[in-house]
């Protein structure tokens, strides 16, 4: 079997748990720092799969690490499984639709960002075993990505210090690898009324009061 073919039998093979995974997180819709389901499901997964864990890393209860492997390179998947508040949505409806009125939902995916980067974990784990490769595969456990910014926390307490390579990913328009510099973490809290639109990815949709 060919390393594609071997990534997509990996995937495919754990399809129906990675979407019920997903579905499970779309409707804990926790918020940063809060997201003690979410992680324990993340972790209940990566356990079944062989991964060591280490829970509560740099002071934060729902940070995580899940490592399977020894040596170099040690390649890191980044996981965010963190709601937003006021985003509550019925699934599978293309209008606006709260299943809990003024409850919190989950924004650009996250309900699947922290899954799609547990299968790849799984994934590069399979493909060590096949080639009988050394290195690590390690999978963070990143929370408060939407407000708070768990990595800045993870990072200043030295959990990426032995890390050859870092890979997240973010659905968007386009289907590629990108290297970029985002928007600085500055928090700020508003309330108003108007045209709500993605403040980085499409501002001029707004209309603000």
């Amino acid at each position: 079997m060919d390393q594609r073919a071997l990534v997509f039998e990996s995937i495919s093979s754990r399809k129906d748990s990675l979407v019920a995974l997903g579905d499970r997180i779309w409707e804990f819709a926790e918020l940063g720092f809060e997201e003690r389901k979410s992680a324990a499901a993340l972790m209940a997964a990566l356990e079944a799969e062989g991964f060591a864990i280490r829970a509560g890393i740099a002071g934060i209860d729902t940070a995580f690490e899940a490592s399977w492997g020894t040596g170099k390179p040690v390649v890191a998947l980044l996981g965010e499984y963190d709601a937003l508040p006021a985003l509550s949505q019925a699934a599978a409806r293309p209008e606006r639709a709260e299943a809990v009125a003024g409850g919190n939902g989950h924004g650009c995916g996250h309900n699947l960002l922290g899954v799609g980067s547990l299968a790849a974990a799984m994934a590069a784990r399979d493909w060590l075993l096949s080639s009988g490769s050394s290195g690590t595969v390690r999978y963070y456990g990143c929370p408060g990505e939407e407000h708070g910014c768990g990595k800045t926390y993870m990072t200043r307490a030295g959990c990426f210090d032995d890390v050859d390579l870092a890979l997240t990913w973010h659905p968007a328009d386009v289907n590629g690898v990108l290297q970029m510099r985002t928007l600085a973490n500055l928090s700020a809290y508003f309330r108003f009324s108007g045209k709500a639109a993605h403040a980085a990815g499409a501002p001029h949709l707004g209309r603000s009061a």
